[in-house]
């Protein structure tokens, strides 16, 4: 984490607080009906935008209907078919949709494939304790993002 008067800590990327290009970043959450997840993501896009030197975010959606900003990429992959394949595979990679950008960042506890880093958020974590009473959706999400994690020592920071 950066604090005034603190020096950045170094990461073989760089800077840490500092991404070397483009940030890809998930924004359906902004789309429908404002959820908990869609304020942070919200504030974390504002708050990118309120920085001195702010990177360059590449907004994008994993939807083929929703209403999106424009300049909003749209990852026009069927979700459920999409997340069942990212549980298994790196198929498919989003990077090059996403015009390749220096890290992808999952906002809704999904990150998609890509040859780039990848962050995804995390915000809470009742289901892992809970698996029978969540939505089976959420399992589908849930096997993509354990698959992200396993996989962290090599592509997600």
């Amino acid at each position: 984490m950066l604090r005034p008067g603190v020096p950045p800590r170094h990461h073989p990327l760089g800077t840490v607080g500092r991404v070397p290009g483009p940030v890809a970043i998930d924004v359906g959450p902004l789309a429908g009906p404002l959820t908990g997840v869609g304020a942070a993501v919200g504030a974390l896009v504002s708050a990118f935008a309120d920085l001195p030197d702010p990177p360059e975010l590449r907004p994008y959606a994993l939807s083929f209907r929703a209403r999106l900003p424009a300049g909003t990429t749209r990852l026009r992959y069927p979700a459920a078919l999409a997340h069942r394949l990212w549980a298994h595979l790196d198929r498919p990679d989003a990077g090059r949709r996403l015009g390749r950008p220096a890290l992808v960042h999952g906002t809704n506890y999904v990150v998609p494939p890509a040859r780039c880093p990848r962050l995804v958020s995390v915000y809470d974590c009742w289901f892992l304790r809970h698996p029978e009473d969540v939505h089976p959706d959420l399992h589908r999400d849930l096997a993509v993002h354990l698959r992200a994690v396993k996989r962290g020592e090599d592509d997600n920071i």
